[in-house]
C-alpha cells in the first residue's frame, strides 16, 4: 500500500519517542522519568567575536542565546541556528535529548535528527546528513528501504524547515577533523549545537555555507 508523507513521518516521531536517549534521563543513578529534568540554557561566552548587539540584528535568524529555560521552544521556533556553549556536566547532551523528545511529540517545532558529531568524523564522511543521522538511531529497528523513504520524505519536507539537526558534542571531534565537520554543519540550513568552549565558533555567522 503507498504510505502518504504524513504517516512516514508519524512513525518517525514514535520511534523518536521510543529510542532510550529520547524516553528516559540518563543519569549517574540510572534512568529517570523526564518529569525530573527542568531545561536550562546557560549564558554561553560571545561566539565568533560579535556582541549580542550584531548577533541579534544577523538577517539569517542568527544569534547569541542569553536566554531563559523557559523559553528555549521559542527560541527554536525563531532562530534557525542556535549554538549552547557549556562546560562538561552542565547537561547539554541530556538538553539535546530534550528538545528532539518535544520535537518529536509536538511540543516544539520540527522534525528532529540526532547526530554526535564525534561519530560523524569518523564514519560519517560523504554520507547524506539525513539518513546518516537515522542509520545512526535506528539501524536495528528500520530496513534500508525504510530508511531511504524516510530520507526522501525529509528531504521533501526540508522546503518548510522541518529537519531540524541536533548536533552534538563539537569539542569531541578531533581537532584535524573540525573544519570539515564545521563545513558540513555549515551547509544544513536548521540546527541546535552543543559544544564545550573551544574557541570562536562560527557556525552562526555563516548561513550561505
Amino acid at each position: 500500500p503507498v504510505v502518504s508523507d504524513a504517516e512516514v513521518l508519524v512513525r518517525l516521531r514514535r520511534l523518536t519517542l521510543e529510542h532510550p536517549d529520547f524516553a528516559r534521563l540518563s543519569t549517574l543513578v540510572g534512568g529517570l522519568s523526564t518529569d525530573f529534568y527542568v531545561q536550562r540554557l546557560l549564558r554561553p561566552a560571545v561566539l565568533g567575536g560579535s556582541d549580542r548587539a550584531s548577533a541579534d540584528q544577523n538577517a539569517d535568524g542568527a544569534g547569541v542565546i542569553d536566554e531563559s529555560a523557559g523559553q528555549v521552544g521559542g527560541l527554536i521556533a525563531e532562530v534557525h541556528r542556535l549554538v549552547i556553549v557549556g562546560g562538561p556536566g552542565l547537561g547539554k547532551t541530556q538538553l539535546l535529548h530534550d528538545v528532539g523528545r518535544r520535537m518529536a511529540a509536538g511540543d516544539y517545532p520540527g522534525i528532529p535528527l540526532f547526530v554526535r558529531l564525534y561519530d560523524l568524523a569518523r564514519r560519517g564522511e560523504g554520507r547524506d546528513l539525513a539518513q546518516f543521522a537515522l542509520e545512526e538511531a535506528f539501524g536495528e529497528q528500520l530496513e534500508p528501504r525504510e530508511i531511504e523513504r524516510i530520507t526522501a520524505v525529509l528531504r521533501r519536507q526540508a522546503a518548510d524547515d522541518s529537519p531540524i539537526f541536533l548536533f552534538d558534542g563539537l569539542d569531541e571531534v578531533p581537532v584535524h577533523q573540525q573544519e570539515d565537520v564545521l563545513a558540513r554543519v555549515r551547509r544544513v540550513h536548521r540546527f541546535v549545537l552543543t559544544s564545550r568552549p573551544i574557541g570562536p565558533i562560527q557556525v552562526l555567522q555563516d548561513v550561505s555555507g
